[in-house]
């Protein structure tokens, strides 16, 4: 890297301005120039840098660059660099700190945790922040934004953002979402971003009684004609626990209830299909296997975009066990153990084991945990709890194998803890079992019947 570096003095940081470096990577040329751990990057080629969008959006690899920071001391340093080929800054910033949600949905999950329990810390952040929704993919109300907002989506491009509709009626979307006083207003916000060219994935959460039917068919059609700007409108059942005192009344989804979203749905994304070649409108996989209805083949979904809203995963794995494990080579080598997973995918996964079992003379057992944390109405694996694998390990002890397998989204990605805090090496310990975490999928299984050394 070819650089100049000065030396400014003592400077004062603007508000609003910087962003925190927590690592600086060994191999980075800034690391021999004396930038480090807890400098502030606050200024990129004269810009103000507010967080690492602003610096991805600002730095170009192939320009000279003016970086100013500020030390942890309070010195100001500027470095002129030009990164040669291959070079690259090597910085870690600061995470975003989410702008947190202003709204009382009536179905917010965040307000139905059980009470006087410890649980994940991040279960309980609302965030609504567009940063994260066009980092991340996380769903955003539009509750939390400004004119700068607006502008600073439109100048930099931050699409595809991912947005909670819920329905298109402005009155029933405001029952539903329970703005409060003072929030920007949603369909405002909407058309603005959408005069800008800006790109949505969409959702809506679906509430027996309130936003279906008439009203679905409505919020679909509307959703469809801004399709220029509205990338896909993703269908997901309301969430209800069993800590609901005090909250908004809302119905469960039932195995009829869903059957009659299928029918509904389907012929909207059937028309879609025909007419501008692809589905637009999809259900989450929870509609189909409360429904007892086979999951759709892999066109259904076209590019998989919600597939992290619940939205054709079940369809992936299903695909991709059959080719990993059907039509290629398997060596198995770990013959006897279990696995655990949730109510709702129990039946899909004890068939397609039930299958390798017999194809590759395997002894796989698949249990099935009930979510007592959360209530019987939470059957996702991702909500299982520590105390939940606790209950079928003891219940099934003498059946589990040489060791055990669970899902690996019921795990924080940072760390091997439970979301109500319960360690994963404090099961194993509790039950002198090994306990591996499938965090990919087939694949990851693969890897575990292969594996001399479980």
């Amino acid at each position: 890297m070819k650089y100049k570096l000065k030396r400014v003095g003592r400077i004062k940081r603007e508000k609003g301005e910087g962003v925190k470096i927590v690592e600086v990577d060994e191999t980075s040329p800034f690391k021999r120039l004396g930038v480090g751990k807890n400098f502030v990057l606050l200024k990129l080629n004269g810009k103000k840098v507010r967080d690492s969008l602003d610096f991805y959006y600002y730095f170009r690899e192939e320009d000279v660059n003016l970086f100013e920071f500020l030390s942890p001391d309070g010195e100001g340093i500027k470095i002129l660099s030009f990164l040669e080929e291959g070079e690259s800054c090597g910085f870690s910033f600061d995470p975003i700190k989410p702008k947190i949600c202003k709204n009382d949905c009536i179905f917010c999950f965040v307000s139905q945790h059980p009470r006087g329990v410890k649980v994940r810390k991040t279960l309980l952040i609302k965030d609504d922040d567009y940063r994260l929704s066009f980092l991340d993919g996380n769903f955003i109300t539009l509750s939390n934004f400004s004119g700068e907002d607006v502008k600073r989506i439109c100048h930099q491009k931050l699409w595809p953002l991912y947005i909670s509709v819920h329905s298109m009626n402005r009155d029933l979307r405001n029952f539903m979402v329970r703005p409060k006083k003072g929030s920007s207003d949603f369909f405002e916000i909407f058309n603005k971003l959408c005069e800008c060219g800006v790109k949505f994935h969409t959702q809506i959460v679906l509430c027996p009684g309130i936003n279906d039917g008439k009203e679905l068919d409505f919020t679909i059609r509307e959703l469809f004609r801004k399709r220029k700007n509205v990338l896909s409108v993703g269908i997901v059942p309301v969430g209800l626990t069993d800590y609901r005192d005090g909250l908004f009344k809302l119905k469960p989804i039932t195995p009829e209830y869903s059957k009659m979203v299928i029918s509904q749905v389907e012929r909207y994304h059937n028309f879609f299909k025909d007419k501008v070649g692809r589905g637009f409108v999809y259900l989450a996989d929870e509609f189909y296997l409360n429904a007892g209805v086979s999951i759709p083949m892999e066109e259904y979904y076209d590019d998989f975009s919600q597939i992290e809203n619940g939205i054709g995963m079940v369809r992936k794995f299903l695909d991709e066990f059959d080719e990993i494990f059907f039509r290629k080579k398997v060596k198995p080598h770990n013959k006897n153990f279990s696995i655990i997973t949730g109510e709702s995918f129990f039946g899909i996964l004890k068939d397609k084991i039930s299958e390798l079992n017999n194809v590759h003379n395997l002894n796989i057992k698949v249990f099935c945990a009930k979510n007592f944390f959360f209530g019987k109405n939470v059957t996702v694996a991702g909500l299982l709890s520590g105390v939940d694998i606790e209950r079928v390990i003891l219940e099934n002890e003498d059946e589990m194998g040489d060791f055990l397998c669970i899902p690996g989204e019921s795990l924080m990605a940072e760390e091997d803890k439970f979301l109500d805090n319960i360690l994963l090496k404090e099961i194993e310990r509790k039950f002198k079992k090994k306990i591996y975490p499938l965090r990919y999928g087939p694949l990851a299984l693969k890897e575990v019947i292969e594996n001399k050394n479980f």
